[in-house]
This record gives structure tokens, C-alpha cells and sequence, in this order.
């Protein structure tokens, strides 16, 4: 365990000396805050009559824009790696008296950290950005709940990238990858565009995506008050989050948060198995 440690204290100095990896790692909620403060705040499909403020808007951004965070700072952790093997430093490792298995926990446990210190940063940021809107801050309450849904969403996405990376072998494919992901994560998570307002083939995509259920459970956390505050019938309030992605729904069936949280954690273990394999069937 202690080489686990050493190792990913190691990755974490490469991680955060390199700005460009930290920024593409960023890239993905810059776009997204960019285009709302510009463009797609001010073109919302609903107004105050149905409950939704702009201070709701903007909370409901910054929820889908966590939940994208934890996916792409992930992903940038995993670069490490990438650049670790293409540059055959990794063979220098090999030739330590440690297992490779301590070798990818270091990897995966920095990545998990770097995922979780860049995520929390950023629900920091968010508050801040609340305050300048004119908004106010989370609840004590809201605030611990989303920090403890983070472990959670980070360890879900950390396992997808960590899975998708075990494909990449070069730093030119990792740095296409990323930057795609970075751009289109947005309306994979349902972050651009309200679900309900998505046609119904973006819709399924959307609710098929595990990042799209992290989204959904911190939108519903963060989200809480103002729903408590409108005065519409449970009914119209449920159609609303359907819409907002707040609730994820497959037919007639909603799912409940604690479905999200299973989707998120089942998604996270079968990941995480697929890449060992992988990783197991190249080192062969």
C-alpha cells in the first residue's frame, strides 16, 4: 500500500505542474459556463410563471456542471499514464522491486483524488459564481450532501475514463479523445439543454449515460430548496424535474435516486473489471 501512496503523490506533482492537461481537464465546464453566461442561459423554455428563476437556472448549470467535472478531471489524471507508456517511462517503473498492480493503483488512486480535489474546487467556484449572480449560498445541509454524492460520482466516472484510456496508447490520441469528450460531455449529461426539450432519441442516450445519472443526483440535491419553494401541485412539480433531469424516467418508470446511486456504483465496478481486463490482456 505504501508504494500505492508514493506512487500516486508522484502522479498528482506531474498532474497539476502540467497546465495545458489541467486545463483540458477543465475544458468541459468552461464550455459549459461559457455558453450559459453568453448564449443559453437567456433561452430557456420556461419563465417565471412556471416556478423556474434564474437563480434556479444557474443552480441547475452548475449541478450538470459537477457532474462533468468529475468526468473530464478524471480523464486528465488518466493522461499520466498515457504519457508514462508512450514515452516507455513506464519500463523504468518495471524495473523497481514493486508489482505493476501497485503501479495501477497509483494511477487509479491519484486519478480518483485529482478527480475529487478538482470536483470539490469547483462546487466552491459554483458558490462563488451564485454569490456574483445574486443568489444564495447552499444550506449547510445541501453543501455536505453533495460533497458525499462527489465520492460516489467521482469513483463512477473515474472507473469509465480509466476504461476508456486503457484503449489510448499515444499523448496525440489521449489529447483528441479528451478534447472531444470535453465538448461533447455537455449534452451527453444533459447540461446544454434541458432533457425534456431533447428529441427522444438524445433523450434515451442521455438517460442510458451513467455521467447523466451523477448529474441527476446532484441537480435533485442542489435543486431541493427551490422546488420546496414553488407553488405548483406535486404533480406538475414531478413533470418539471422529468424535464430538467432531475428525475431520470424510462417509459412510465422513474427512476428514484437510489437507482441513480446503483446505476452509478454498478457502473463504477463493471468499469473498473473491464479495464483490469484489458490491461491484464495487454501485458501479456
Amino acid at each position: 500500500m505504501t508504494n500505492v501512496i508514493n506512487f500516486a503523490r508522484r502522479n498528482l506533482r506531474v498532474f497539476f505542474r502540467d497546465r495545458l492537461t489541467l486545463f483540458l481537464s477543465l475544458l468541459g465546464p468552461f464550455v459549459i459556463i461559457g455558453l450559459y453566461s453568453l448564449f443559453l442561459g437567456n433561452m430557456w423554455g420556461y419563465g417565471e410563471t412556471a416556478g423556474v428563476t434564474r437563480e434556479m437556472v444557474d443552480a441547475w448549470m452548475l449541478a450538470g456542471m459537477l457532474a462533468v467535472t468529475s468526468v473530464t478531471t478524471s480523464m486528465g489524471a488518466f493522461g499520466i499514464m498515457i504519457t508514462d507508456r508512450s514515452r516507455k517511462i513506464n519500463k523504468d517503473f518495471y524495473c523497481a522491486p514493486v508489482r505493476q498492480q501497485d503501479y495501477a493503483g497509483g494511477y487509479i488512486l491519484s486519478a480518483y483524488l485529482i478527480g475529487m480535489i478538482l470536483s470539490v474546487g469547483t462546487l466552491c467556484l459554483a458558490q462563488g459564481y451564485l454569490l456574483i449572480r445574486g443568489g444564495d449560498l447552499f444550506s449547510v445541509g445541501t453543501f455536505i450532501k453533495v460533497l458525499l454524492l462527489l465520492f460516489l460520482v467521482v469513483f463512477s466516472n473515474s472507473s469509465l475514463m480509466f476504461f476508456v484510456t486503457t484503449f489510448l496508447r499515444s499523448d496525440h490520441a489521449f489529447t483528441t479523445v479528451c478534447t472531444a469528450i470535453g465538448m461533447i460531455i455537455g449534452f451527453l449529461t444533459g447540461c446544454y439543454v434541458p432533457i425534456g426539450q431533447l428529441p427522444t432519441y438524445a433523450q434515451w442516450l442521455v438517460r442510458i449515460f451513467p455521467p447523466s445519472h451523477a448529474a441527476c443526483l446532484l441537480r435533485g440535491a442542489i435543486l431541493k430548496p427551490y422546488f420546496a419553494q414553488m407553488k405548483l401541485d406535486e404533480e406538475s412539480v414531478n413533470i418539471l424535474k422529468q424535464e430538467l433531469g432531475v428525475q431520470l424516467s424510462f417509459e412510465e418508470f422513474v427512476l428514484a435516486p437510489i437507482g441513480n446511486a446503483a446505476v452509478l456504483f454498478a457502473a463504477g465496478v463493471l468499469f473498473f473489471w473491464f479495464a483490469g481486463r484489458v490491461l491484464s490482456r495487454k501485458q501479456r
